[in-house]
């Protein structure tokens, strides 16, 4: 199912040169999401089976880190897209508001970057009461959240203002209603339930959240 619907994406009758940009940059991250599973999975059961110290170096684990943030940018860098194009005949009002989710994205970015660089330089000594890797991953999944849940309502309060009582034209605002909600409903609430269990499950250690 998700090869086809890359292959659909990327189809010359769909989507603009940055949509299919986007989705190639997903496919890649998959793959090397996909290749990091399988290579660190080899190396603790066939290549190291039996040492138990492999366990608790998990330098390797931090990488998913960077992965996931790369491709939840691009993945919210696409609806920012979409945001844009719905708010672009008011400047003065979707000037901040682009800005504002595009800061929420450097930003989170850049936290998955800090919590890599602060993973490798610990190493096996990493866990959740390094006060680094807890406010760097608070502000993290906290950034996620918020710019999930501003493109999510921005778009869904845009497009029930859209309805002009045709019931043609509010028959197609409603399915573009239902398809943003099927979207963007699912990573928001990841993302809210993320931010939950790392507040309450971090101070518990061994425990370090990573983003599989």
């Amino acid at each position: 199912m998700q090869v086809g619907s890359y292959v659909s994406a990327l189809s010359p009758q769909k989507g603009g040169r940055i949509e299919k940009g986007l989705v190639l940059g997903l496919v890649a991250l998959n793959i090397a999401s996909s290749a990091l599973t399988v290579a660190w999975v080899y190396h603790l059961f066939v290549t190291r089976y039996g040492t138990w110290a492999q366990f608790l170096d998990i330098k390797t684990l931090f990488w998913f880190y960077i992965i996931n943030g790369l491709g939840t940018a691009l993945v919210q860098l696409f609806f920012v897209k979409r945001v844009f194009e719905l708010t672009r005949r008011h400047p003065r009002r979707t000037s901040p508001l682009i800005a504002i989710l595009l800061i929420m994205i450097a930003a989170s970015f850049a936290c998955a970057v800090v919590i890599k660089v602060r993973g490798d330089s610990l190493g096996a000594l990493a866990s959740a009461e390094d006060r680094i890797l807890l406010i760097t991953g608070t502000v993290w999944s906290s950034c996620l959240m918020a710019c999930d849940l501003s493109i999510t309502g921005t778009i869904l309060a845009i497009l029930v203002k859209k309805k002009t009582g045709w019931k043609t034209t509010d028959k197609i605002v409603s399915r573009l209603i239902w398809f943003t909600m099927q979207s963007q409903l699912p990573p928001t609430v990841f993302a809210v339930c993320f931010l939950c269990e790392y507040q309450l499950i971090t101070p518990t250690k061994p425990y370090v959240a990573v983003p599989l």
